[in-house]
């Protein structure tokens, strides 16, 4: 990379490595890198427009999303998405918690926002955002408050895993379902 950076938010998409805001040492960055393996080059991409370190980061539908993470005095909430067909940033609804160290995953066409630090308490909450609606919802709760943990889906052939709890705020448990009921909240299969 042609700029040093710590709490950065990685992504892959379409061949290329992407490094995404953190820090240089001394504050936060919104600068954008992408890494092509075919020339073992780094490019400067379009800048986001919130200077982020320790951010959430996914790819969902071509897309790179960027959300929360902190700048240079606060905990943030909001959130942006990056096309690099046309290389901009666009924001997106923010959050409803800000969320520092916030692990950001896609299950069944949404983006999950896990744990985090919002400036004063680690959270355990988790938010759902759905991109139809462009709205973030909370969705349930682990078992431990989390900061800067990872998340990762996985899909399990010939079973339906779902992680659901009957009770929003309920500890959500690995249950083994055809399908889940209705009134089930499940963070997907």
């Amino acid at each position: 990379m042609t700029t040093r950076r710590l709490g950065v938010a990685v992504a892959v998409l379409g061949g290329y490595l992407y490094a995404i805001g953190g820090s240089d040492g001394q504050s936060p960055l919104n600068t954008v890198e992408r890494f092509d393996p075919k020339f073992n080059k780094w490019t400067a991409m379009a800048p986001m427009s919130t200077r982020r370190k320790h951010l959430g980061c996914a790819v969902f539908n071509n897309v790179i999303y960027a959300v929360g993470g902190r700048d240079d005095s606060m905990e943030l909430s909001s959130a942006e998405k990056y096309n690099p067909n046309t290389n901009t940033w666009l924001p997106i609804v923010a959050m409803t918690s800000r969320r520092s160290g916030v692990g950001l995953a896609v299950v069944n066409g949404q983006l999950y926002a896990v744990g985090g630090f919002d400036g004063t308490s680690y959270l355990k909450t988790i938010e759902v955002y759905d991109p139809d609606s462009n709205q973030w919802k909370l969705c349930g709760a682990m078992n431990y408050r989390r900061l800067g943990g990872g998340v990762g889906v996985m899909r399990a052939p010939q079973t339906e895993n779902y992680f659901c709890s009957d009770t929003l705020g309920e500890e959500m448990k690995p249950k083994y379902f055809l399908r889940p009921s209705k009134k089930s909240v499940c963070l997907g299969k």
